[in-house]
């Protein structure tokens, strides 16, 4: 029998006091999006910001019955090329905190970076370190074919880039793709949130070529520990003395290489553009 704050129980004589069950209810797996309503697609659209520098080429949106993975349909994005075009909507819960894992099936026709993002009512798109910590973003490296996606909503140790009530009600989600080709698709199915903590599936092992020689690493980290005996420290050095030396290597490059040009791009200085030899130079130009 329960009684309010706990039960009390006869035990050999000894009566005992025990807390109460926790009757709070288990939140299911809730699915955000299996995009099997053509409908759902209404909601949503092309991300623009209007302080853009550039404007990304808007992707198409459209519903598929390709590479289904909930259901018998799937999100198809066509990319127009760009940097970083997204698609965003803003029809998702407003509080993920009764959830550990999020989870998606990414299908991809090849290797490429695919990501996503949720931005909440103090969430900011600055590039530093405060902007960055004020919204949940998760990329990843995808493979040919099927990619399912398993990631941590709350912070996980030592990750500051996560789901935070301090940053306010969730307001927007993105997926996003990093310099898509033209006409390229990608099937997006099979959104959800789980309030089951799951370890996330270790990562396919990347190796990256280092340019301008025959080494092969899979992270900055290991490059490091291959090149540490090699590391000499810097001598301080003045920009004139900087200059000097770069000069020098120009002028050596252009014994081989004839039609190589030196430019620099120094705030206030002239000549940078050959069409507009008279416009000065600054940060903001390019």
């Amino acid at each position: 029998m329960r009684y309010g704050a706990g039960l009390s129980v006869l035990l050999c004589g000894l009566c005992v006091s025990l807390p109460a069950a926790d009757t709070k209810p288990e939140v299911p797996e809730k699915m955000l999006f299996d995009f099997e309503d053509a409908a759902e697609l209404k909601a949503w659209s092309n991300l623009v910001l209007p302080d853009a520098k550039g404007k990304e080429p808007a992707a198409t949106i459209e519903q598929s019955a390709e590479n289904a993975t909930s259901g018998k349909h799937s999100l198809k994005i066509t990319f127009a090329g760009g940097a970083w075009p997204a698609i965003t909507t803003t029809r998702i819960p407003d509080d993920w905190t009764p959830f550990q894992t999020f989870k998606a099936d990414v299908t991809v026709s090849r290797p490429c970076v695919v990501g996503f993002a949720l931005f909440q009512e103090k969430s900011k798109r600055d590039p530093g370190w405060d902007g960055g910590i004020s919204r949940w973003v998760r990329t990843f490296f995808l493979k040919p074919g099927k990619n399912s996606i398993v990631t941590s909503i709350p912070e996980p140790t030592g990750n500051p880039y996560a789901y935070h009530t301090k940053y306010g009600k969730a307001e927007r989600f993105e997926i996003f793709m990093y310099s898509p080709h033209e006409g390229e698709s990608i099937y997006v199915d099979n959104i959800r949130l789980s309030a089951v903590k799951e370890p996330r599936p270790m990562p396919t092992k990347t190796d990256f070529r280092v340019l301008g020689t025959d080494m092969v690493v899979g992270s900055v980290g290991e490059l490091g520990k291959k090149l540490k005996d090699r590391w000499v420290k810097p001598e301080p050095r003045t920009v004139e003395q900087v200059e000097t030396a770069f000069k020098a290597k120009y002028d050596e490059l252009k014994k081989t290489h004839p039609k190589a040009v030196l430019a620099i791009l120094r705030d206030g200085e002239k000549g940078f553009d050959r069409a507009n030899p008279d416009k000065a130079y600054t940060a903001r130009t390019v």
